[in-house]
């Protein structure tokens, strides 16, 4: 918050403006789009990684595993023992899991696993079927199968729950920033004997002017909120008919400050000099 007092004459003008304020969050709802549109991203890629193809040929003796991430594995031929589709649970549950075993002490390469109900299911069965039969066929010169892992969660509302979850949190903060993203004006014109305040504020998204007689000012008050170093201030100006009018809000900073600011209001207006804030 910046507060800036400045007087000519019998003119006095009290300016809270909350220019960083307003640029921080505008800052923050561009990292939120671009957090959302990287969360987004990195789903799309999650999905594409799933896909998995597996390219075998005797002639170069070796199988290569791609993945949709980009990642490969190679393996030779030789060290393949098998492949085969294990289960895991049963009823809907129950997942179902391709996997290529090793020897020489080499663990299981797992391929592509789903749901036993999910179409991908009967894909991951089909490529072990013929990845098994390549195996062990010597017969069979070349081999190119692929499968898809379809994860317990995946699946559009999942995603968007991925993503919205943590925008909604962005969004809550940013609305608790826009509560203090509040501007005013205030302009004592002792010659022309009146006080004009302009403010706005983003939430709840207002505009206000006034303008009154400097003789109905009877006073200035302050209302805090909050203990110790966390306190806030608001500032009012108090009128002869019971109203009053915002000048300063929220005001944060020591009570020495917040009392030396109301006092240069109260010379402005010609009022009498009150105890200080406690």
């Amino acid at each position: 918050m910046a507060i800036r007092i400045e007087r000519s004459g019998a003119r006095t003008v009290v300016a809270q403006t909350r220019r960083v304020l307003r640029a921080f969050a505008w800052s923050f709802v561009a990292l939120a789009i671009l957090g959302a549109w990287l969360s987004l991203r990195q789903e799309s890629a999650a999905r594409e990684a799933d896909r998995v193809a597996v390219r075998c040929s005797r002639a170069s003796g070796v199988c290569e595993v791609s993945h949709g991430d980009g990642s490969n594995q190679v393996m030779r031929i030789q060290s393949l023992t098998g492949a085969a589709v294990d289960t895991d649970g049963s009823g809907e549950s129950a997942r179902v899991s391709g996997t290529i075993q090793r020897r020489d002490g080499l663990p299981t390469y797992w391929l592509c696993e789903a749901r036993a109900r999910d179409p991908e299911a009967a894909g991951i069965r089909r490529a072990i079927e013929q990845l098994a039969a390549f195996i062990v066929d010597q017969r069979i010169p070349s081999l190119e199968v692929e499968c898809e892992t379809r994860r317990a969660d995946s699946g559009t509302a999942a995603a968007a729950g991925r993503v919205i979850g943590p925008i909604i949190g962005m969004i809550i903060i940013l609305l608790a920033l826009l509560l203090f993203l509040v501007e005013i004006r205030t302009e004592i014109d002792r010659d022309a004997g009146a006080v004009r305040v302009r403010g706005r504020s983003a939430i709840p998204r207002r505009r206000w002017s006034i303008e009154r007689p400097v003789a109905e000012v009877d006073g200035v008050m302050v209302r805090r909120r909050g203990w110790g170093s966390s306190r806030m201030w608001s500032v009012y100006l108090h009128f002869t008919d019971q109203t009053s009018t915002l000048v300063l809000f929220p005001a944060t900073g020591s009570t020495a400050k917040i009392d030396r600011w109301m006092a240069e209001l109260r010379e402005a207006l010609g009022l009498p000099a009150q105890p200080a804030s406690r």
